[in-house]
């Protein structure tokens, strides 16, 4: 269990560069699920994993969480339980991303707290159910949004939920559910020139941002399924050092 929280994307590149390629190339069926975000980078997932393994998608452009998990109908007004899909699938691990939608529902109104309730409920009932179905989750951290044009009022709107609700409750439901994480957010904004992979200030729709979300997802795959007997000690000592060094909270 991860009982700390910790910076994912140096944990990823120190662990995945002290291991060996070989090690990762085990066969694995694994999936991404979410909203266009991950349809965004899909393609790049696709091409970044190894060839050994069966990969999946369940993403659908818009959704919000509870039409995910088949509660309300889907942009098309079609209800579809997408958690059920992903364990029809019957993958070992999903790495699953969701909360941007969710935090543009209502973007005017300044009490965010009704919807943020029905988004962790529902989260709640997603990883509970993909829990028992023995798919190991691995938490995605929401990309950031610009305020650019169209429509930059709403995405700064979305961006002050993520940062103050969204991001803080997947970082504890995380370290609660000792889950992995994939901290998309660091991902782009520690990267220089971050702001020109995304085309319309939400979508890294560029194959540049598109690997950089398929690179992290699939070192983070890589981390949860290595075998464990190929690690040798040096390397365990440093990701339990860095698991243990708590996640630097941005002012």
């Amino acid at each position: 269990m991860i009982g700390k929280r910790s910076v994912v994307v140096v944990l990823l590149s120190l662990f995945v560069a002290s291991t060996s390629q070989a090690q990762c190339n085990e066969p694995l069926d694994t999936a991404i699920g979410g909203d266009s975000i991950t349809n965004a980078y899909w393609v790049e997932f696709l091409d970044a994993s190894p060839p050994e393994w069966n990969v999946y998608k369940v993403a659908l452009g818009g959704l919000k969480a509870q039409q995910f998990n088949g509660e309300t109908p889907n942009k098309f007004d079609v209800i579809v339980d997408y958690t059920q899909d992903l364990i029809d699938i019957g993958s070992a691990s999903v790495v699953l991303l969701l909360g941007t939608n969710d935090s543009l529902v209502d973007w005017m109104n300044p009490d965010h707290s009704a919807h943020f309730t029905v988004y962790t409920d529902t989260m709640n009932s997603i990883l509970d159910r993909l829990d028992a179905a023995g798919i190991a989750v691995i938490l995605g951290i929401p990309t950031p949004m610009q305020n650019i044009e169209p429509s930059g009022a709403k995405k700064a709107a979305g961006e002050a939920r993520l940062d103050t609700l969204y991001r803080p409750w997947l970082w504890d439901e995380a370290e609660f559910r000792g889950l992995l994480v994939v901290d998309f957010y660091e991902v782009f904004v520690s990267y220089p020139g971050w702001e020109d992979l995304f085309a319309d200030g939400v979508h890294p729709y560029t194959d540049e941002g598109g690997y950089l979300m398929a690179e992290a997802a699939t070192d983070a795959i890589c981390i949860q399924y290595v075998p464990e007997p190929s690690l040798n000690l040096s390397v365990l000592f440093g990701v339990v050092a860095l698991i243990i060094v708590p996640r630097m909270k941005r002012n």
